[in-house]
């Protein structure tokens, strides 16, 4: 049994899925012909914010910088798993850096705050 189907603005809504289907109440899926973008109306949150610090990045061995790209890779995971990207930071990356994260992930699309300069401290209010 296939759930229920609605259309609007070129993106089909589709809900009470059917066995073999994901169970949750409602998804989202956009025909390949469609080149609307769907944007969020909504505000992300900025809190709680996790910087990756890379100011470090040229002190460590090749094998250990592909091992930290991995690492950062593992931490977009599991910030996505409960926040948005732009929760996470990545500060003092280096050109090598974007390098080899373009070539782990080739294609991969992210949100996050990717900052060639230091962390930025705020003060809590």
């Amino acid at each position: 049994m296939e759930g229920a189907r609605s259309s609007a603005d070129g993106v089909e809504i589709l809900t009470s899925p059917g066995p073999g289907e994901p169970s949750c109440d409602a998804h989202l899926t956009k025909p390949g012909d469609c080149q609307v973008s769907l944007e969020l109306l909504m505000d992300l949150p900025r809190k709680p914010r996790f910087v990756i610090d890379l100011s470090l990045w040229r002190d460590h061995t090749d094998s250990e910088k592909n091992e930290l790209v991995e690492q950062v890779l593992a931490s977009i995971g599991v910030v996505r798993r409960y926040l948005w990207d732009s929760n996470l930071e990545l500060t003092s990356v280096p050109d090598e850096f974007l390098e080899r994260f373009n070539k782990f992930a080739r294609g991969f699309r992210h949100g996050v705050v990717i900052r060639r300069s230091g962390p930025v401290i705020h003060a809590m209010p």
